[in-house]
């Protein structure tokens, strides 16, 4: 009960690991179907750790299902403005889409858990693995222009597109699994996950858009993909290119200064990770959470084991005083709402024992208790 008491916690505790992602979600649903079945005259917050990842765990399916449409809907477009051909739209979009099977394949093959951080993985691969098939089929399109057969235009373009997707594909890859020194799970396993998927959208990148090409043949409509050379975009290059070569070091100093600002700026970042922050303020777990904390210890919970390294270590008044003291001094950190320890019982008994005199509310058997001697 609250200290106000106008609040009380029932505590649930399941029989199932935290990472048993189906069983809580199951679990949430049913308590909050009963709560809405008998809310009772009270207001009813359900949370917790098990909570927050059933309602992350929704939470990813419902952002997948509007995302992945939108960013699909978006690249249709791009590439239709592009290439202006059936084509230069399926083509790249299989090659993003089989990346995402084939990770999601692989993550599923070796039992990998999909966390907040492995949600936004379809989108980064999409972001990515659809860079190869553009570069590809932009130079493709460029050696058919200048009069190239098809074939011909293919073996031009592989051979001058080789390296360079594969060289940004390895070191994207590389990038990533440098996420794997983290000893932070879900960080290293998305990492794998990330550098895999690129590295899959590589290899579709340079084996499927060839053949593809090839087995289609040339485009009849080849001059709706003529690059236009008095566009907008090309006059902003061309303007840009110019202000480089012009201003080089103004360009170097104003990046250097950037760097230094944003440098200087970086060391404002705070490291936190608490899950319930993923969510709108307005949202049921982080108004359950506010609540919790506002009239309880609060959500959050860390466990601080003392090794008194000798068998009955615990039985030491002099031990059980700093354990008291060391909680003290945690009490007075703002973060923390309040603490517990074997030290609280046995000074309450200590009170109850001399009845209830609060010179007594100290660990027993110290030399105030049993005299000098």
């Amino acid at each position: 009960m609250s200290g106000d008491e106008t609040s009380t916690v029932l505590f649930v505790q399941p029989d199932f690991e935290i990472d048993e992602t189906e069983k809580a979600i199951a679990c949430v649903e049913r308590i909050e179907e009963i709560v809405a079945d008998d809310p009772g005259p009270g207001k009813i917050y359900v949370t917790g750790v098990h909570a927050v990842f059933a309602t992350s765990n929704r939470m990813m399916d419902r952002d997948n299902k509007v995302m992945l449409p939108l960013v699909a809907l978006l690249l249709i477009f791009l590439l239709w403005v592009s290439f202006r051909t059936l084509r230069g739209v399926w083509i790249p979009l299989a090659v993003v889409v089989v990346a995402v099977v084939w990770t999601y394949g692989f993550i599923g093959l070796v039992g990998m858990k999909t966390t907040i951080i492995c949600a936004s993985i379809p989108i980064v691969l999409v972001s990515m693995g659809i860079a190869d098939g553009i570069h590809i089929l932009h130079e493709y399109y460029h050696h058919l222009r200048r009069g190239s057969e098809n074939l011909d235009a293919i073996h031009r373009t592989m051979k001058e597109m080789n390296s360079p997707v594969v060289m940004t594909s390895v070191t994207t890859a590389v990038g990533f699994l440098a996420l794997a020194s983290s000893k932070v799970g879900p960080i290293r396993e998305y990492g794998y996950a990330v550098a895999l998927g690129v590295m899959c959208a590589m290899i579709f990148s340079m084996t499927f858009i060839p053949a593809m090409l090839a087995i289609l043949g040339k485009p009849r409509r080849l001059a709706a993909a003529h690059e236009n050379k008095d566009g907008f975009w090309n006059d902003v290059s061309r303007a840009l290119g110019r202000f480089s070569m012009r201003r080089p070091r103004t360009i170097l100093a104003t990046f250097i200064l950037v760097l230094i600002v944003t440098g200087a700026l970086s060391t404002l970042l705070r490291v936190r990770n608490n899950p319930v922050a993923y969510f709108d303020e307005e949202s049921n777990i982080r108004v359950s959470d506010a609540f919790l904390n506002g009239h309880f210890g609060g959500t959050g919970e860390i466990s601080i084991q003392v090794d008194g390294l000798e068998p009955g270590a615990l039985k030491d008044p002099e031990l059980l005083t700093a354990i008291d003291e060391f909680q003290q001094s945690i009490e007075e950190l703002p973060v923390v709402g309040r603490t517990t320890s074997v030290v609280e019982f046995l000074k309450r008994m200590n009170v109850v024992l001399n009845d209830d005199d609060p010179v007594f509310n100290r660990v027993p058997g110290t030399r105030e208790d049993i005299g000098p001697d």
